[in-house]
């Protein structure tokens, strides 16, 4: 969590979109999901700055239903693969 980040308004307010991008990468995370996006969604900077993306890596199970009831933008990644294969 981000509970002790300082951010300086006059910025922030000024600011047409998320400049913070959260990118969760999962595959089969429908356990371990739901408290991984409530730790990023509860913080102090306000909602309007970040936005948060889960990257479903071709998921047999709820977790991009998970990650959109949450709040997240889903991006759905149909090859499984590991860094560099």
């Amino acid at each position: 969590m981000l509970k002790s980040f300082h951010y300086d308004p006059a910025i922030i307010f000024s600011m047409k979109k998320p400049e913070i991008s959260a990118v969760i990468p999962a595959y089969n995370e429908e356990i371990l999901l739901p408290k991984c996006l409530d730790s990023v969604f509860n913080q102090s900077l306000p909602r309007e700055f970040y936005e948060v993306i889960v990257v479903d890596n071709a998921s047999t199970d709820k977790t991009a239903v998970i990650a959109r009831e949450k709040g997240a933008r889903v991006l759905w990644e149909g090859k499984r693969a590991m860094f560099g294969h």
